[in-house]
């Protein structure tokens, strides 16, 4: 009984909805089990994509003693960038919802890509100390956007109903 309600649910009204999703329609994909989404390349780029973020986050977190030498950013000024980024990916983490309902999930998710590559550049080429801030902004929100773009992208894509053996590979 996939796509009805159960006893007790409601049918939310979209007017009370931010952005009107009522004019918007961003369907999903055809409901696509995963031996059928196994077989599309899309699968295999979303997988990469979506993995990218929290594994280039990281390396740059376990490298950053040698970025920061390098850069001759000194360790006070990345412990206060340190919560630029924590509030970044929190706003980052919201904002991308009222980005999803308004435009559907890929120009936030190439948004994401973008903005951890740009992180990444930051972090490569370093600067003046105001860089350091720039960089934590802009990772934090790249990481904040990751989680609820990557949750709206796979049904964008596979449907809902095999949902749960499509994440879960």
């Amino acid at each position: 009984v996939h796509g009805k309600f159960q006893e007790g649910e409601t049918i939310v009204n979209p007017q009370r909805l931010y952005g009107n999703p009522e004019k918007h329609h961003w369907p999903t994909g055809p409901d696509t089990p995963l031996n059928q989404a196994m077989r599309d390349v899309r699968f295999y780029l979303i997988i990469l994509a979506t993995c990218l973020p929290p594994m280039v986050v990281t390396g740059l977190f376990f490298h950053q003693e040698s970025l920061y030498r390098s850069n001759e950013w000194s360790l006070g000024l990345i412990a206060t960038g340190f919560i630029l980024y924590a509030v970044a990916k929190a706003i980052g983490s919201v904002w991308v919802g009222i980005l999803v309902d308004k435009y559907g999930p890929m120009r936030p998710f190439v948004a994401l890509i973008l903005l951890l590559g740009l992180g990444v550049f930051l972090a490569a080429y370093g600067g003046a100390n105001w860089v350091v801030y720039l960089y934590y902004a802009i990772i934090g929100a790249a990481l904040g956007f990751s989680s609820p773009v990557s949750s709206v992208v796979w049904p964008y894509f596979y449907g809902t109903k095999y949902m749960g053996s499509i994440k879960g590979m």
